[in-house]
C-alpha cells in the first residue's frame, strides 16, 4: 500500500459526459445539459472493485463508467494540490 491522502470533501459537482462534449459546448451562454453530483467515497469503492475484478477474465470494466470514477479521484487530488487562497 502506498501513501494515504486525506481528502476533505466527499461530494463534488459533475458535468455529465454527454453534456460536457455535446454539440452546444462552444456556446458560452448555453447551460450544460446536466450538472450532477459525484462522490469520492463511491469513486474509491468503484475503482477498488474494478481493480479486484481485473483478476477475473470474465469481468471486464465498463470503460466510460469506470474512468468517470478514476477521473473523480484524480480531480480530487488536483483540488487538494491547488494553491491555498491567502
Amino acid at each position: 500500500m502506498g501513501a494515504l491522502v486525506s481528502i476533505y470533501a466527499d461530494h463534488y459537482w459533475l458535468v455529465e459526459l454527454r453534456a460536457a462534449f455535446g454539440a452546444d459546448y462552444h456556446e458560452p451562454r448555453q447551460q450544460p445539459g446536466y450538472l450532477g453530483v459525484g462522490q469520492i467515497s463511491d469513486d474509491i469503492a468503484s475503482v477498488t472493485e474494478v481493480a479486484q475484478g481485473l483478476q477475473d477474465p470474465e469481468s471486464w470494466p465498463i470503460l466510460w463508467h469506470d474512468l468517470e470514477h478514476v477521473t473523480g479521484l484524480l480531480r480530487a487530488l488536483a483540488w487538494m494540490d491547488l494553491p491555498k487562497d491567502s
